[in-house]
């Protein structure tokens, strides 16, 4: 028993290690590096499953998680968990991802419905998305790169597009309740 234990602390120790190099070296700079970079986290898994990419300035990862798993065709949003991970790694470009575990990377009315939601939350807080990405067995799709996402807020002086020209959803947060929500979880810490 002793000794599975240490060889489960150091196989751990070498997945930490190997995150924490390629956190180092990899650069996030186009939907087709994200997409590479996330398709690990989305192997295997038979429900579908968010995953989250937070970057810094300089394009490198600081955080590839799943942040919420599913059932086979539909998984929960929380976007006060997104903004609290925003927050925690004080970040302005975020990208995130899912899986359509039936083999079809092409979205659905409801995730571009959910992907504008996100993104209007995240202007409140001043953080960019950069993608989202549907990952399908050996495929993807970017709605960056397919027009379904339009930018709300773009960084680094590139112009910002006229608001009147992106077609809004009704979002269950208000930027109201979420600017309270942040600064709840600013006095809990």
């Amino acid at each position: 028993v002793y000794l599975k234990s240490v060889e489960l602390k150091a196989k751990n120790d070498i997945v930490a290690d190997i995150q924490m190099y390629n956190t180092l070296i990899i650069r996030v700079f186009n939907s087709e590096t994200a997409y590479n970079y996330f398709k690990a986290n989305f192997i295997g898994l038979k429900t579908e499953c968010i995953g989250l990419m937070v970057l810094n300035s300089h394009g490198h990862v600081l955080f590839n998680e799943i942040i919420s798993e599913g059932s086979i065709n539909i998984v929960p949003v929380y976007i006060k968990e997104i903004i609290r991970l925003c927050i925690e790694y004080d970040t302005d470009t975020v990208l995130i991802a899912h899986n359509h575990p039936g083999g079809s990377p092409i979205p659905s009315s409801n995730d571009i419905k959910t992907t504008r939601e996100i993104q209007l939350a995240l202007e409140g807080i001043y953080v960019s998305l950069f993608d989202h990405i549907i990952i399908a067995d050996d495929d993807y799709f970017s709605m960056r790169n397919s027009g379904c996402l339009k930018d709300i807020c773009k960084k680094q002086g590139l112009d910002k597009k006229k608001k009147e020209n992106i077609t809004t959803y009704p979002i269950k947060y208000s930027l109201k309740s979420i600017t309270k929500k942040i600064k709840s979880l600013f006095f809990s810490l």
